[in-house]
């Protein structure tokens, strides 16, 4: 797919981090500055950069979402004791829906930087003629380098997003939510249930803009969100989002890897049990675990979900 070429490059050095020249003091603030916001949304007038997904399939093979948006929604100024940076706001929606509650999050350039020079090492190929908006060697604070260069970070990530490869790539993925839900897996492990809950419910808001509610990844972020709730047993809750994991449980003839039969059997057992405490209906998931058994699937055998989610990162 032909993309037009990012609004900022050109022969000015690159350099790998922001600008932190050191100061003594302990002076922390942040501003935003209305002019900054003024001229992203100048900037925005004429880029309106959409890249389609033909289609994001699930382990299952069902639809994900067709298109996703990238927008730098806001560019703030950080100043803190070893200098000063700009935060960008990251928005993600779906283009095919209307899509209201977008997604966000925040980088430094720093962190851009330490994504394309993953990819770069890692995805040679795939990576050449994408373009990178350059660190200048100054006006970095300047308001118009900051709505070109929020506008050239919104095409560099569609571009990216665009590549099979590079979309599903450990550098890309990390970079939006493949570190934050290690970190919520591993306070699963060590009981901190809250913290992960926070952690793991910021990071499938991301996931499942860009992969689709259907994927068996997005269904694990979820299993572990309702393995913290029944533990700190706020059933409720587990219920809610046990009912949205399941919403993507295939039927019967399609649990065709080891991977959906593990993750699905103990999450339809504990939603059982879930429906059983709060006095819901129950019958049909205790029909449908009676079918797998019939087929041959391990239903005595499985592990627990919590099991299923702590071990999920194991080494």
């Amino acid at each position: 797919m032909a993309l037009s070429g990012v609004i900022e490059s050109g022969g000015e050095d690159s350099l790998a981090d922001d600008d932190e020249s050191g100061f003594t003091g302990t002076l922390t603030f942040t501003t935003s500055d209305p002019s900054i916001q003024s001229h992203i949304k100048e900037e925005s007038v004429s880029t309106d950069l959409v890249i389609a997904d033909t289609v994001s399939r699930s382990m299952t093979g069902r639809p994900g979402p067709v298109s996703v948006r990238f927008e730098i929604a806001d560019a703030r100024i950080e100043v803190t004791e070893r200098g000063k940076y700009v935060v960008y706001t990251i928005q993600i929606s779906r283009c095919t829906v209307e899509d209201s509650a977008c997604a966000k999050i925040c980088k430094r350039y720093s962190e851009f930087d330490k994504l394309n020079t993953a990819l770069h090492k890692q995805y040679k190929l795939a990576m050449k003629g994408i373009q990178f908006p350059l660190k200048r060697v100054s006006g970095n604070y300047t308001s118009e380098t900051i709505a070109r260069r929020s506008r050239a970070f919104e095409q560099y990530l569609s571009h990216l997003f665009s590549v099979p490869s590079l979309r599903s790539s450990s550098p890309f993925t990390d970079f939006f939510y493949g570190a934050d839900i290690r970190e919520g897996h591993r306070k699963v492990s060590n009981g901190q249930y809250e913290e992960a809950i926070c952690v793991l419910l910021h990071a499938w808001k991301i996931q499942a803009k860009l992969l689709g509610d259907l994927s068996l990844d997005v269904v694990e972020t979820l299993c572990a969100v309702v393995v913290c709730y029944c533990s700190l047993d706020r059933l409720d809750h587990a219920h809610s989002y046990s009912s949205l994991a399941l919403d993507c449980v295939p039927g019967e003839d399609d649990f065709a890897t080891t991977r959906a039969s593990r993750l699905f059997i103990p999450l339809i057992k504990l939603a059982i049990w879930l429906r059983w405490k709060l006095n819901k209906e129950k019958v049909g998931l205790e029909e449908r675990l009676r079918v797998l058994k019939v087929k041959g699937f391990d239903v005595e055998g499985a592990p627990t979900l919590l099991e299923v989610v702590v071990n999920k990162y194991k080494t």
